[in-house]
C-alpha cells in the first residue's frame, strides 16, 4: 500500500506541468537595446503636386512673367532717378523705349494668351494671379510711356535754352564784327585825305616868302 501510495503520489506530481521561465530575446536582455523610433510625419502634399500637368505649366509660366514684371519695375524705380537730376542719361530713352515694347508684348502676346478656364485643378488661384498680372503690366506700361514723355521735355528745355544761348553769343558776336569793319572801312579814307591847312597858316607862309624875296633882292 505505501508503495502503491508512494507511487501513484509520484505518478500524480509528474502529471502536473512545471512552469518554464520566459525567454526574452538577447536584444531585449543586452542594456544597449532601445526600442525602434516612430517614423516621422509625412510632409502635406504641395500645391504643385495636387495640380494637373497643364494647370502646373500654367502655374509656371504665370511665375515667371511676375518676376519679369517685378524686375521691369526696379528699372521704372532706377529710372525715377536719374529724371530727378536735370540732364538725364542719353540712353534712357532708348532704355525706357525697349522697356516699354516688351512689357507690351508681354500683356499682348503672353498674358493675353494664357488661358485659365480650361484648368480642372487650381483654377481660381491662376485666374487671380493672371488677373493681377495683367494690371501689374499695364501699370508698368502708363509708366514708361510718362517717363518717355518726361526725358522728351527735358531734352526740348534743353535745346531751347542751348539755342537761347547760341542766338545770344551770336547777336554778341555779329555786333563785335560789325563795329570792328566800320573801323577798317574809316581807316583807310582818312589815310587818303590830304592835310587841312587853315587860312591863317596859308597867310603866313606866303608872308615869310615875300620878305625873303625882298633880302634876296637887296643882297644882290
Amino acid at each position: 500500500m505505501g508503495c502503491a501510495a508512494s507511487s501513484n503520489a509520484a505518478t500524480t506530481e509528474d502529471a502536473v506541468p512545471k512552469a518554464v521561465p520566459a525567454v526574452l530575446p538577447s536584444s531585449a536582455a543586452s542594456p544597449a537595446y532601445s526600442p525602434p523610433k516612430p517614423l516621422p510625419p509625412a510632409p502635406p502634399a504641395s500645391l504643385h503636386r495636387e495640380l494637373t500637368t497643364r494647370s502646373l505649366a500654367v502655374c509656371t509660366t504665370l511665375d515667371t512673367l511676375e518676376k519679369e514684371l517685378d524686375e521691369m519695375q526696379a528699372t521704372l524705380n532706377r529710372a525715377d532717378e536719374a529724371l530727378a537730376n536735370e540732364a538725364p542719361p542719353i540712353a534712357l530713352r532708348s532704355t525706357l523705349a525697349s522697356l516699354h515694347g516688351s512689357a507690351t508684348a508681354l500683356l499682348a502676346t503672353r498674358l493675353d494668351a494664357l488661358h485659365t478656364a480650361d484648368l480642372t485643378s487650381g483654377r481660381d488661384e491662376a485666374r487671380a494671379k493672371r488677373k493681377a498680372l495683367v494690371a501689374a503690366a499695364e501699370r508698368v506700361i502708363e509708366r514708361a510711356e510718362a517717363q518717355i514723355r518726361e526725358v522728351d521735355l527735358k531734352k526740348a528745355r534743353q535745346a531751347a535754352e542751348a539755342a537761347v544761348a547760341s542766338s545770344a553769343e551770336a547777336t554778341t558776336q555779329e555786333a563785335v564784327e560789325m563795329t570792328a569793319g566800320a573801323v577798317a572801312e574809316a581807316a583807310p579814307e582818312a589815310a587818303e585825305q590830304p592835310p587841312v591847312e587853315s587860312e591863317a597858316a596859308g597867310t603866313t607862309t606866303e608872308a615869310v616868302r615875300a620878305a625873303a624875296g625882298e633880302i634876296e633882292r637887296e643882297l644882290t
